[in-house]
């Protein structure tokens, strides 16, 4: 007798293992039989005996116009993969207003991925399961030069590379996965094994640190930290923190800025390469007035102002920092901060932002807010908008640092900030992969402007460090992932923002609409 083979087989590949072609029950009971008889991917095994491990979230997933479930699956033989369960007639015969399954998943085709990788992924992921890696090795491959862009088919092949043991090749496949997708945890974290197996390892603890950073996990206690510095500052105790790879800022237990241990330059230890990744965004600046004149309220460490000034040898800076206890550790502890200082490209300014940014009488080609707010809120500077209207009209373009979850108060706060200002967000830069966008805090830079970087751009031109390769995919992907937001509607003009009757923020009626 001649078994068939699951994993080639038509009615296998065909049902439930991607939202094309996932269940579509009409009833409870319906769903019910379709997960009874839902076949193994590697050995073919329906029924009790898979051992199913079911996991439903308590709200659907959606694509679209499409409402899913993708549902924990484990076989007896050892393979776990999701089972793709479309609920839209499920949530009409319950009452809910939506289109019937066939019809969003018509709808939602563009969305999806091909039909050839998505079967091609499977096949792979079974194949592996069952020990073929020679073969698992030829589909991934075959999949990652057909898809050359596609994150998931550089992965696969850097884990089938992996498991032949060809660390070269394996580091390359995984290079090029974090390259297109730098958030991507699982790919940190197998390139770090595999860096450690061939004794790099400042490199291997770049990558864990990385992936911590990716999948939003704290970082372990680390033997090496050693207390620099310490103060009272305005917003509570200052720190100045260093391990093996960063010295750190903190005010209480929020980090003010890194910088890694590196100098692959002339220059002191540590940087110039901020820790921090909204650090990155300040780039956006150079790359509009690359010999222009900034603004920025709030120091910090310093990590991005320095960051900024050596890859942009052409930008003065002036820096507004209320807190002297925090402006004598920075110089103190971050000789490049310190030396751009002594220069005079870095100007510090210990004064109340407010105090400054009302009584400015010249221009800024750009300003830069990143105002401490001893919390992810909104900075209390913004909760008159006289401040912002007054930074924002000092400058040609205005970068800010803002810390939300998409569609959160936070960010309907921000931006209805910077519409009570007069100066609407022109668009939104993440700092974190789009899966992570609505489920968690994140860093934002707020623009604006849309700024395009010119296309021979390159951070850090001169130098060839793993960190400054990994800071470039972080600006190239945070520049591609950019939010365009539409321009409001041509309104009848309010009162003056320098009427006393106007009052704060929250009288001001400012609304998203």
């Amino acid at each position: 007798m001649t078994w068939s083979d699951p994993i080639l087989e038509s009615r296998s590949i065909d049902r439930g293992y991607s939202l094309r072609s996932a269940y579509r029950p009409r009833s409870s009971s319906q769903l019910a039989d379709m997960l009874t008889q839902h076949p193994c991917r590697a050995c073919g095994r329906v029924g009790s005996s898979l051992g199913r491990r079911w996991g439903v979230g308590s709200e659907p997933l959606q694509l679209g116009a499409v409402f899913y479930s993708a549902l924990d699956h484990s076989c007896t033989c050892g393979l776990s993969l999701p089972i793709f369960v479309v609920l839209n007639d499920l949530l009409i015969e319950a009452g809910h207003d939506c289109i019937p399954a066939d019809e969003a998943l018509a709808s939602a085709e563009s969305l999806m991925p091909p039909r050839d990788l998505e079967q091609g992924l499977m096949r792979m992921s079974c194949v592996l399961h069952r020990g073929d890696v020679a073969e698992a090795l030829m589909l991934a491959e075959t999949l990652a030069r057909r898809y050359p862009d596609r994150p998931e088919c550089c992965f696969n092949a850097g884990y089938a590379r992996q498991r032949m043991g060809d660390v070269a090749e394996a580091l390359r496949h995984y290079r090029r996965a974090l390259k297109l997708h730098p958030h991507l945890g699982d790919a940190w974290n197998n390139r770090a094994l595999l860096l450690r197996q061939v004794g790099r390892t400042e490199e291997a603890r770049f990558c864990e640190a990385r992936a911590r950073l990716a999948r939003g996990e704290p970082a372990p206690p680390d033997p090496t930290t050693r207390v620099l510095g310490e103060a009272t500052g305005r917003f509570g105790s200052l720190r100045v923190l260093e391990n093996a790879d960063v010295r750190a800022l903190f005010i209480g237990t929020q980090c003010q800025g890194s910088v890694f241990r590196v100098a692959d330059d002339d220059g002191p230890e540590p940087g110039p390469y901020a820790g921090s990744s909204f650090a990155t965004g300040w780039l956006l600046a150079g790359c509009r007035y690359p010999a222009g004149r900034g603004l920025m309220i709030g120091l910090g460490c310093g990590a991005g102002a320095v960051s900024l000034l050596t890859d942009f040898p052409g930008i003065r800076l002036r820096v507004v920092e209320i807190d002297t206890q925090l402006i004598e550790l920075a110089l103190r502890h971050f000789p490049r901060l310190s030396r751009l200082h002594r220069q005079g490209r870095l100007e510090i300014i210990n004064a109340d932002a407010r105090d400054v940014v009302s009584s400015l009488d010249e221009r800024y080609d750009f300003a830069l807010l990143d105002a401490f707010a001893g919390s992810t809120e909104l900075p209390s500077l913004l909760e008159d908008p006289r401040f912002l209207f007054d930074l924002s009209a000092s400058s040609e373009l205005l970068l800010a640092n803002a810390i939300f979850a998409m569609g959160d108060d936070t960010q309907r706060a921000w931006l209805a900030a910077f519409a009570a200002a007069r100066r609407s967000v022109a668009a939104i830069y993440p700092t974190s992969g789009p899966e992570y966008w609505s489920k968690r805090l994140g860093n934002w830079i707020l623009s604006t402007e849309h700024v395009v970087p010119p296309a021979s751009y390159l951070p850090f031109a001169e130098s060839s460090h793993f960190i400054v390769e990994t800071m470039r995919d972080d600006f190239a992907i945070m520049c591609a992932r950019a939010i365009v937001v539409p321009p409001p509607p041509e309104v009848c003009t309010g009162p003056s923002l320098h009427d006393p009757a106007l009052g704060t923020l929250a009288d001001a009626g400012a609304s998203l609409g």
